[in-house]
């Protein structure tokens, strides 16, 4: 049996960040940047690690992440 998969193209600078906080319950439109620089390790052939940006939602108060595309 053969799989083929596609595996993505990792773009570290390029991030999508959500217009709405992800959180079910809540739907803040703004946010503040709470860690600018959170280094996550990667397994791929060209970056061994990619900066996520961790945002805070100004309404409930919850943090995420927004990671780069890829």
């Amino acid at each position: 049996m053969r799989l083929r998969v596609c595996i993505p193209k990792v773009e570290p600078t390029v991030m999508d960040a959500p217009d709405v906080c992800p959180y079910p319950d809540c739907d803040g439109r703004y946010f503040k940047i709470h860690q600018q620089h959170c280094h996550k390790p990667l397994r791929d052939t060209k970056c061994n690690q990619v900066n996520a940006l961790r945002r805070g939602c100004l309404r409930c108060g919850r943090t995420h992440r927004v990671y780069p595309k890829g």
